[in-house]
C-alpha cells in the first residue's frame, strides 16, 4: 500500500485507497497508518473538493464503526496499538466537532456515539491503568540534572525506565560493563516492580513480593526465577532512564490530596474507611504502600491480620477516617453500600484550568478508560461542547429525537469524568435545552419516540443530573415530569 492520498492524483484513486483501508481496517493493524494519514488530510482540507465530499459522505462514519467495532480483546498488550487507534480517535472526534454545527450534523453525532461508547471493545480493553499511558523522553535539562545519578546506578537500586514506550519501575538485579566498536555502555538487568502490569517473576508472573535479597543464600533459587529486562545505559538512553518513582507514577489517576498521602507511619495518613465484602465499613490502619501500583495494604481495626487486603487507592470502598465508619470491630461495623456515595464525583479538588473538560479518576468514576476523557478534551479543545449546545438548542440544522438520544447517550455516560467547572458549565444548559426540544416535538418525532429510546433518553438525563450533587432529591421529580408531559402529548 502506498504511504497516502496525498498523491492520489483522481478520485477513482481515492476511492480505492478508502475502500482498501475499510476493508483491511478492522483486522489489519498496519492499515491504521493509512488510515490516520487520510483523517489528518480530510481535517486540514487538503483534498480537492469531490474528494472531500467522498471521505465525508461515503467514508468518515463507515470507518469510524469499523474501527469501533472492532474486537481488540486479543490485543490487550499490544499499547503502541492502543495509541494509534487513540490517535485515529482524537482526528475524528476534531473532525465531528467541526460538522456539528452544519449540515452534516448525523455523521459527527454518530461519530461522537461511536467513539464514546464505554463499552465498546476498545474502551473495555485498554485505558484501565495509568501505566498503560505512552511515556514521553526526559527533556535535555531533566537529562542534564541526572548526570551524577546516573554515574552511582549499581546492583540494588531502584528506577524508572523508558522501555516499548512505557515508562516502567524495577529493582536493578545486575548490571554489566560492555565495550563495542560503537563505545563503551552498562546494560542494566532490571526486575520491574510494578504490580499486575510487568511480570516480576518466571513462574508466577505477577506477583507481589519482596525484592530478593542479593546476598542471602536462602533466595537463590527465588533468584533464579527472577524475571528481568536488559536496558542499555548509553548515550543514546540517557533520557529514558530517571529517579525511582518519578516518571512511573506522574500519570495516576487523578484523586484528591487525602486519597495521596495515604502510606503508614503516620496516624495522619495511614486511616481510612474502609466497605468490606459482608457491606460493613470499619476504620482501617495502612500497614504499607506500593506506590508502583497505587495500592495499600490495609487491617482492618481490632481484626486478625488474615483479614487484610490491597486495596487501590482510587476505590470507593475507601473513604476518609470516620466518614463513614464508627470505629473498627467493637463497633460490630456499619452497614452500607456504595450506591450513594457513588452518586456524586469526588470532584472538590478538581482543575480550574479552563483548557481541562475532563479528568480520569480510575475506579472512582464509571469512565473506566482514560482514552475516553483524552477524547473528551480534545473534544471540548475544538469548541465541540459549545456546538452540541448551539444544536441541540437550535435544532437547525434539525436533527432527530433518535441522533438526540445517541447525543445525550454519549455525553451522559461521561458525566463524571467532567471537572467541577466544566460540569457547571455544560450540564445544566444541555439539560434545559433537551426538556425545551420535549415540549415542542413534532408529531414525527413523537411516532419516532418509542418506549425504548425515550428509556434511553430518560436513562441519560439521570446520570447528567445526578453529576450534580444538589440535584439528587429532585431528579425522580424532574424526569417524572417530563415523561407525564411526553405521554399527554402521544395521547
Amino acid at each position: 500500500m502506498s504511504d497516502a492520498p496525498q498523491s492520489a492524483q483522481s478520485l477513482e484513486q481515492l476511492q480505492s485507497f478508502c475502500l482498501l483501508i475499510l476493508g483491511k481496517l478492522d483486522g489489519n493493524d498496519n492499515v491504521l497508518t493509512h488510515y490516520q494519514s487520510v483523517l489528518l488530510q480530510y481535517r486540514h482540507a487538503r483534498f480537492d473538493q469531490q474528494q472531500m465530499d467522498y471521505v465525508l459522505n461515503h467514508f468518515l462514519l463507515q470507518s469510524c464503526t469499523k474501527l469501533m467495532q472492532r474486537n481488540y480483546s486479543n490485543d490487550a498488550r499490544d499499547f503502541n496499538l492502543a495509541d494509534t487507534v487513540s490517535t485515529c480517535c482524537r482526528e475524528l472526534v476534531t473532525i465531528a466537532a467541526s460538522l456539528l454545527s452544519t449540515t452534516h450534523a448525523e455523521i459527527a453525532i454518530m461519530i461522537l456515539f461511536h467513539t464514546l461508547n464505554s463499552n465498546c471493545s476498545f474502551h473495555r480493553t485498554f485505558g484501565h491503568d495509568w501505566r498503560q499511558r505512552h511515556g514521553e523522553y526526559l527533556s535535555t535539562a531533566e537529562t542534564k540534572q541526572l548526570a551524577k545519578w546516573r554515574s552511582t546506578l549499581m546492583a540494588g537500586a531502584h528506577v524508572d525506565y523508558l522501555m516499548c514506550n512505557r515508562w516502567r519501575h524495577g529493582f536493578i538485579h545486575a548490571v554489566e560493563d560492555k565495550e563495542e566498536v560503537s563505545g563503551k555502555h552498562r546494560v542494566l538487568h532490571i526486575q520491574p516492580q510494578m504490580n499486575g502490569m510487568y511480570p516480576s517473576h518466571k513462574i508466577g508472573g505477577y506477583r507481589r513480593r519482596k525484592v530478593p535479597a542479593l546476598t542471602d543464600d536462602d533466595d537463590d533459587a527465588d533468584n533464579d526465577n527472577v524475571y528481568t529486562e536488559q536496558f542499555t545505559l548509553s548515550e543514546q538512553t540517557l533520557d529514558q532512564i530517571a529517579l525511582p518513582l518519578s516518571k512511573s507514577i506522574e500519570l495516576q489517576p487523578f484523586m484528591k490530596q487525602w486519597r495521596k498521602a495515604l502510606r503508614s507511619g503516620s496516624e495522619s495518613t495511614a486511616q481510612c474507611d474502609c466497605l468490606d465484602t459482608v457491606h460493613k465499613w470499619y476504620t482501617c490502619t495502612v500497614r504499607e504502600e506500593d506506590e508502583a501500583a497505587n495500592m495499600i495494604h490495609v487491617n482492618y481495626d481490632g481484626w486478625s491480620h488474615r483479614y487484610d487486603e490491597w486495596v487501590e487507592k482510587t476505590e470507593l470502598r475507601m473513604q476518609p477516617f470516620m466518614s463513614q465508619a464508627k470505629g473498627g470491630r467493637h463497633t460490630q461495623g456499619v452497614t452500607g453500600t456504595l450506591d450513594d456515595i457513588g452518586l456524586c464525583a469526588e470532584d472538590e479538588e478538581d482543575t480550574e484550568d479552563e483548557t481541562v473538560f475532563a479528568l480520569w479518576r480510575g475506579k472512582l468514576d464509571s469512565i473506566d478508560s482514560f482514552h475516553i476523557v483524552d477524547l473528551l478534551n480534545e473534544f471540548g479543545k475544538c469548541n465541540g461542547f459549545e456546538a452540541v449546545l448551539r444544536q441541540v438548542k437550535s435544532q437547525k440544522p434539525s436533527i432527530s429525537i433518535t441522533l438526540v438520544a445517541r447525543l445525550l447517550s454519549a455525553f451522559g455516560t461521561c458525566s463524571k469524568a467532567y471537572t467541577r467547572r466544566f460540569a457547571k458549565q455544560f450540564i445544566k444548559p444541555l439539560i434545559a435545552s433537551v426538556f425545551d426540544l420535549f415540549a415542542e416535538l413534532n408529531e414525527t418525532d413523537l411516532a419516532a419516540l418509542t418506549p425504548e429510546l425515550f428509556n434511553a433518553i430518560c436513562g441519560s438525563l439521570r446520570k447528567l443530573l445526578e453529576r450534580d450533587q444538589k440535584e439528587g432529591p429532585q431528579i425522580e421529580e424532574k424526569l417524572g415530569k417530563l415523561m407525564l408531559d411526553v405521554a399527554l402529548k402521544q395521547l
